[in-house]
């Protein structure tokens, strides 16, 4: 589909001794990939997940589970098509899609909402690590930027963001280290998703 490509997967990325995994959806757009965890199928174990996706026969008593699997699998290709028909597909406008249920809709009004109910998003999945980069980023970008009112972040929030990233800042007469590129970029594309259409206008 376009630059994207989904496929059902055993997500085997844990340290936890177990024969057993979940299902997953993964997307794949260029050499990145989006896991999503499909939390209502049982978990199952390598050699019954190869054989189910290798059936062929229709006589083959896992046929009903091969059908069941690749209309899951079609019903997720149709969600993209009718995304993509609204925005470039990107993983991160996807991940937004498909877990955004879980984003309160007051905490959406603003850009800064939008990065915090993010962060929440994020806690909620146990992806800790994740969530304090994007924690730590959205702290720096108040302290030095400064809120921003809805979603007016135009050219000049961008350029002083920007600088203080290459140049680093002054404090107490000391220049401060130059700061690593924060996450702000991927909460452009969730900002749109949720209609934020004057925003969007500004890039």
């Amino acid at each position: 589909m376009n630059n994207c490509s989904l496929t059902l997967v055993l997500d085997k990325r844990t340290n936890k001794s177990t024969d057993v995994y979940p299902l997953a959806i993964c997307f794949q757009i260029a050499a990145k990939r989006y896991y999503y965890k499909l939390k209502d199928m049982d978990y199952q174990n390598e050699k019954y997940f190869n054989d189910v996706c290798s059936v062929k026969g229709a006589k083959s008593s896992l046929m009903p589970v091969h059908v069941e699997w690749l209309k899951m699998l079609e019903s997720y290709r149709e969600k993209l098509e009718k995304l993509s028909k609204k925005q470039i597909l990107t993983l991160d406008l996807i991940r937004t899609y498909l877990t955004g249920a879980e984003i309160e809709y007051d905490k959406a009004t603003s850009f800064v909402g939008v990065w915090e109910s993010i962060i929440a998003r994020m806690k909620a999945e146990d992806r800790v690590g994740t969530a304090e980069n994007y924690q730590w980023a959205l702290n720096t970008f108040l302290k030095y930027v400064g809120n921003v009112k809805g979603f007016m972040v135009g050219k000049n929030v961008i350029g002083k963001w920007n600088d203080v990233m290459k140049n680093g800042v002054v404090e107490k007469a000391r220049l401060s280290e130059r700061l690593p590129m924060p996450p702000v970029v991927c909460i452009f594309g969730p900002a749109v998703l949720f209609g934020m259409n004057a925003f969007a206008k500004v890039f």
